[in-house]
């Protein structure tokens, strides 16, 4: 068997700088809108190297979610949630995101990008 790439079975160096770009994207409006993230995870088969891709000319785009786990030293409200959601939303294009878990130490949430 081959080299796996870093998110998923491609060896295609392509794929893994454009859903780096994207998590880098995600994680930024994460980490700007709540200053006391501990950690940020990406979990799921992007986050075990199993992600699959749909490759369109230089486009890559995932064909399944970003499963993505926020680790806080203090609970994140609400709004700051929604807040974290509708910037990742515009950023990304996303055609659906989850609504992050209550607002715990570790909130949980999903971001769909357009197919």
């Amino acid at each position: 068997m081959g080299e796996l790439g870093e998110f998923t079975d491609y060896n295609e160096p392509f794929i893994d700088e454009e859903i780096q770009k994207q998590l880098h994207t995600i994680v930024s409006v994460i980490l700007k809108r709540i200053p006391y993230v501990l950690s940020v995870i990406v979990k799921g088969g992007f986050g075990r190297g199993e992600g699959s891709v749909i490759i369109s000319g230089p486009r890559v785009r995932p064909l399944r979610d970003y499963d993505i786990i926020v680790v806080s030293s203090k609970s994140v409200p609400s709004w700051v949630r929604r807040k974290v959601l509708e910037e990742v939303h515009r950023a990304l294009s996303l055609i659906h995101i989850s609504e992050p878990t209550r607002p715990r130490l570790i909130s949980y949430a999903v971001f769909c990008l357009k197919k």
